[in-house]
């Protein structure tokens, strides 16, 4: 048995394998250089061609805090693809073309934090030393806005405290001020998911 969940956890000789190094502004601890919360991400294969369908996906929960995500995609055929991540409150994010991945290769790495213009359209806030994911999109409609900013409001008027709020943007397990000025701040710059 020890074989097979080696073999199975790294995904055996067919499968994709990508590190994607992401980082998600309200989650980001510039002290540390990690998330301040273990976290769910989920993880999206695009055809390269339009409309883009996805063609294979992956959840991932993180175990630890580190910005690392070793990412295995089972059902994709060899390829080009765009690569998407999306969060339960930050806005989705692609990259900036498309990667070629094979079945069967060592890990492959695509790094959002090291550069802007590693995100398609240069999506992505700078919180010093990195690159992150935009905070606010509670409502996953693709961008942050007066719907967002509300529900986190209401959430905080109410002083909602829980683990995984999807109100709680800084990972505290309350939805407070805190949050809401991220949101606030984000909608008021159009902020929108830019994908190909």
């Amino acid at each position: 048995w020890g074989n097979y969940y080696q073999l199975k956890a790294t995904g055996g000789n067919n499968a994709i394998r990508v590190n994607v190094v992401a980082a998600i502004e309200g989650l980001f601890d510039q002290g540390t250089v990690n998330h301040v919360i273990e976290d769910n991400i989920s993880f999206y294969l695009h055809s390269n061609i339009s409309p883009y369908n996805t063609v294979d996906s992956a959840i991932l929960h993180s175990y630890s805090c580190t910005l690392n995500n070793a990412v295995i995609f089972d059902n994709a055929p060899d390829g080009d693809y765009y690569l998407s991540v999306k969060h339960r409150n930050s806005l989705e994010t692609w990259s900036a073309g498309p990667l070629s991945l094979t079945n069967g290769d060592s890990w492959v790495t695509y790094n959002f934090v090291s550069s802007s213009s590693n995100s398609y359209g240069n999506n992505v806030m700078f919180k010093a030393p990195g690159w992150c994911f935009y905070s606010g999109d509670v409502n996953q409609d693709g961008l942050i806005d007066l719907t967002d900013v509300l529900q986190i409001y209401n959430d905080a008027g109410i002083f909602l405290t829980g683990q995984y709020l999807t109100t709680d943007l800084n990972g505290d397990s309350a939805s407070d001020l805190t949050d809401l000025l991220l949101a606030y701040n984000n909608s008021v710059d159009f902020v929108s998911v830019v994908k190909p």
